[in-house]
């Protein structure tokens, strides 16, 4: 195999080194006579050679499989400077993670399940999320007998609960783990403590974006969906990395993630009465509770 893809490579390569030294009028007369059927069925065999090494490369190195594959019929010039990943922002020198985030409840950051959690400091959509926000101020319509014109009346106003969601490729074994502990966290959010303290499930805080967009606001988990498609691969995965070693019935204990699956999440914002009760729309407005950390959206 290596014999033939080098051949094939020398092939393509002589006559792009042919066409940079005499020029495009002569190239275009080669590719049309009957060396350019040649010249073809060399870039085609070189094609497939390499298609053949990637895949050799892979099975040595099954977590570059994916992205070989995916790479391949890539324009030159068209690959991507950075990863397709939502990444941190360095400003300053300051570390400035925009992603996507919940955070982990103080009650539950001791638990070992939750451990590829911790190094992100919360459950983070690794790849860019879909959201949809809506905000809503009620009237309530007062009309008078005899008149033409109903007089709204303002009741209240809120904001609604929204979805989070977003896909998450496994390429890796910390992957896998990462998204097996981020399914646990959000089977863990939405439950209450029935059969201990009685209470209901804990409140998290939603970051993203930055300081203007959600900054630390505080959420309940009212929703969760999970996919699993039948046509992605799955890959086998334990948490022994993490300390945990429990063995099921039928032995060590594994679980298999799907290679690609979207993760959707519904969140309620939620405010306590004292913090509601001071609350000052000038405030707001000019952006003070930026910097309190309050989470007013």
């Amino acid at each position: 195999m290596a014999g033939f893809f080098n051949a094939a490579t020398r092939v393509a390569n002589q006559f792009q080194s042919l066409q940079q030294s005499v020029g495009s009028e002569f190239v275009n007369i080669v590719e049309n006579s009957k060396f350019g059927n040649v010249l073809q069925g060399a870039r085609s065999l070189q094609g497939i050679a390499q298609g053949v090494a990637d895949f050799a490369n892979g099975l040595a190195d099954p977590s570059k499989l994916l992205s070989q594959f995916r790479s391949r019929n890539i324009f030159p010039g068209a690959e991507p400077e950075q990863s397709s990943r939502v990444s941190a922002e360095i400003a300053g020198g300051v570390e400035r993670d925009w992603r996507v985030r919940l955070s982990i409840p103080g009650s539950m950051k001791g638990s070992k399940m939750f451990a590829p959690l911790g190094r992100t400091a919360g459950f983070v959509f690794p790849y860019t999320p879909t959201i949809y926000v809506q905000h809503s101020a009620d009237y309530n319509s007062l009309q008078p007998v005899h008149t033409n014109y109903p007089f709204p009346v303002y009741e209240n106003s809120r904001t609604d609960q929204f979805t989070v969601s977003g896909d998450f490729l496994v390429e890796t074994a910390f992957e896998a783990e990462y998204w097996v502990a981020a399914v646990h966290f959000l089977r863990t959010i939405t439950k209450m403590d029935y059969g201990g303290t009685g209470a209901p499930p804990p409140i998290c805080r939603l970051n993203g974006y930055g300081d203007f967009v959600f900054n630390n606001v505080p959420v309940v988990i009212t929703n969760f969906q999970i996919d699993l498609p039948a046509e992605v691969d799955y890959i086998s995965t334990s948490l022994e990395s993490q300390g945990i070693s429990t063995n099921s019935a039928n032995g060590k204990a594994i679980s298999w993630v799907p290679s690609q699956s979207l993760i959707s999440v519904t969140l309620q914002p939620i405010y306590s009465r004292r913090k509601v009760e001071k609350f000052n729309l000038n405030d707001f407005m000019n952006g003070s509770y930026i910097k309190d950390g309050d989470g007013f959206i």
